[in-house]
């Protein structure tokens, strides 16, 4: 399973419908083209493409995090989600989370943000799930006091506002709303809260 791929399994669709159309008729093939009995042919392989593309969607992450490495050369992963990158680094292999996010100012060439790394990953690997958090969670325990839980996502109050960030890692800043990324990726600088400075002296 470590070296299935959207395109291997949408081969394997191909093989599967051609069987289910042909049944036991070993000469079976397709009908003419732009035939009734064609565009009946063409309704049928959409039908079942539709349901068999969904059914992949949901299993191949699951089939992913069961397997190994994947080749960046086979396959990227997802744009904007955090992932696990590697690469032969002289006689070591350098591991660094990472995501893919193309027009990042602080992206690579080839689009990837890997903090710290100074390589350009040839495999990555999804993430694990996360552990279920617990109740004494620091993050869940925000106190009121203006804060706003922040889930991910485009920027909550448009602008260049003034506001305190607290991010994923526990750290603490004041920036202009506009300035930051609001977006999560899996990373310890995603924002997981905001209070937003109602009078930041630019104003009267």
């Amino acid at each position: 399973m470590t070296n299935l791929t959207a395109e291997k399994c949408r081969e394997q669709f191909e093989q599967w419908f051609r069987d289910i159309e042909a049944g036991d008729d070993p000469n079976w093939s397709s009908p003419p083209y732009l035939s009734r009995e064609w565009h009946d042919y063409l309704a049928r392989r959409q039908l079942a493409l539709g349901a068999w593309d969904k059914a992949i969607e949901i299993a191949l992450p699951v089939l992913e995090q069961q397997g190994g490495w994947i080749s960046c050369s086979e396959r990227m992963p997802p744009s904007k989600t955090g992932v696990l990158v590697g690469c032969w680094y002289g006689r070591e292999w350098a591991t660094k989370w990472a995501s893919l996010i193309h027009g990042h100012p602080d992206a690579s060439n080839e689009g990837w943000l890997i903090p710290g790394a100074s390589w350009v990953p040839t495999h990555w690997h999804p993430l694990p799930a996360s552990p279920q958090q617990p109740q004494t969670d620091t993050y869940r325990q925000i106190e009121n006091d203006g804060w706003i839980e922040w889930g991910g996502g485009d920027q909550p109050i448009t602008g260049y506002k003034l506001a305190d960030v607290r991010y994923r890692d526990g750290t603490q800043e004041r920036h202009q709303m506009g300035c930051l990324h609001w977006g999560h990726v899996g990373s310890d600088f995603d924002i997981i809260a905001y209070r937003v400075i109602e009078n930041d002296g630019r104003e009267g």
